[in-house]
């Protein structure tokens, strides 16, 4: 007896709609989710994006549930298998993922900001005019403050931000 979460493969920003379907089959799921500032027409947006774009996951038994139902719902593309049943997501990983989301599964930046950086660190911006960019930590502060440097044209650029506005890469 298997029990535990499943990587489900979806179509690419249609999450919500294998989600809601699954859950009316009554099947546990878990999407997780990040608020992302995105640029569009000059103007700054704030959207609900999922953290794995294409993916969910969903908690059964496959020695009990009719698991194959799930290949067959709308939204959703296949299970990922590994050999003749569907393969189980690491012990923990989404638990984790969980606890440090809210109600909606939107990821909560503070929790993930408890992550301890030093320098030399490679992060990725997750908020602000700089978001999805990559840099490396160049100096600490004592407050909330990070000085990262950006690759920018062959040339090294500093720029000043939050420790909330990162997380590793």
């Amino acid at each position: 007896m298997t029990v535990g979460w499943r990587l489900a493969h979806v179509k690419t920003r249609q999450e919500h709609v294998a989600e809601r379907n699954l859950i009316q089959q009554d099947y546990k799921v878990f999407c997780p989710y990040e608020v992302r500032t995105t640029r569009h027409a000059q103007q700054l947006k704030r959207v609900r994006r999922a953290v794995f774009p294409g993916y969910l996951f969903v908690y059964f038994d496959d020695d009990r549930e009719p698991w194959r139902a799930i290949n067959n719902t709308v939204g959703v593309l296949r299970l990922v298998i590994f050999g003749a049943k569907p393969s189980l997501a690491p012990h923990g990983f989404v638990e984790n993922l969980r606890a440090m989301s809210d109600a909606q599964g939107v990821l909560i930046k503070e929790k993930l900001a408890d992550h301890q950086f030093s320098v030399g660190d490679r992060i990725i911006i997750k908020d602000g005019p700089f978001t999805d960019f990559y840099a490396t930590i160049e100096s600490l502060s004592d407050g909330d403050r990070v000085r990262v440097l950006f690759d920018v044209m062959h040339s090294k650029a500093p720029v000043m931000l939050s420790r909330k506005d990162c997380a590793p890469a």
